[in-house]
């Protein structure tokens, strides 16, 4: 007799009793609708968005602890930021896992002053609501995080403020300028054609890129009456590299030994 294969029929059963979940789902909607006010919420964007004060509610009534699985602090050339991953739990055990982050850059487009605490807190924040929202909620999306999502899906052009309105990067490059280069702040504008660094079109990179052929056209063009008065910029010349710095080194020298000692640099 032949061997005969024979192929089991499966079904697919639900892992949860449907009923208990929808009782659940029902007496979740009405724990909120009984203890959060309309002060826990905010309209942005037209949506109405659970604020921090209305997880925090509903974390506190079920129980939910929440842990830091990991803390990031980053900084870039033209910003600086906090980033989380922190876990939710639930007094059974269950957990879910959310992250948030929040940038310097971010808050001062929001008219928020970006100190640590507050870019640090508002990365947070975000972390602990999402991770709150996956685990009693339907995976809400919190105020905190509607304030930065863009409108209808679609990337919102928005202007970004100037790089010199970080006071990290600003505080870097006026130390970069006075204390490395020398220069004043009316020769900063100067270098750079404008009233204020606030409006230079250009990166931060352009701008000391232009500070630099500034000094390279001065040093080039001024005429000294001696040695001495050629230290200030001297100082600057530093800064230049390689053969650039070599060629106006020999500037200064050729052209301080003329105003010394006549054409030819010699006594």
């Amino acid at each position: 007799m032949a061997d005969e294969i024979v192929v089991a029929e499966t079904a697919t059963v639900p892992t949860v009793d449907v009923k208990q979940s929808l009782q659940a789902w029902h007496a979740y909607q009405q724990l909120c609708r009984e203890l959060l006010t309309q002060d826990d919420y905010v309209t942005i964007k037209g949506v109405k968005a659970r604020k921090r004060s209305g997880w925090a509610k509903l974390r506190r009534f079920l129980g939910v602890t929440v842990e830091i699985i990991k803390e990031t602090p980053w900084e870039t050339e033209d910003d600086w930021g906090w980033d989380f991953v922190v876990r939710a739990y639930l007094p059974n055990g269950r957990f879910e896992d959310g992250d948030g982050s929040c940038s310097a850059n971010e808050l001062l487009e929001s008219h928020i002053r970006p100190t640590r605490h507050n870019v640090r807190a508002k990365a947070l924040t975000r972390a602990k609501n999402r991770a709150t929202a996956d685990l009693i909620g339907g995976g809400e999306v919190s105020a905190e995080e509607l304030a930065a999502a863009p409108i209808n899906g679609e990337k919102q052009e928005a202007k970004a403020p100037h790089w010199i309105e970080n006071p990290k990067v600003r505080k870097r490059f006026w130390r970069w300028t006075r204390d490395e280069l020398g220069l004043s702040s009316a020769e900063v504008h100067e270098a750079l054609g404008v009233e204020s660094v606030k409006d230079f079109p250009g990166t931060m990179q352009e701008a000391k890129e232009a500070i630099m052929a500034y000094i390279t056209q001065r040093l080039a063009e001024e005429k000294r009456p001696d040695v001495m008065i050629h230290k200030p910029m001297a100082r600057r010349v530093e800064v230049l590299k390689g053969e650039e710095a070599a060629k106006f080194r020999e500037v200064i020298e050729n052209e301080a030994a003329e105003e010394l000692y006549g054409e030819g640099g010699q006594a």
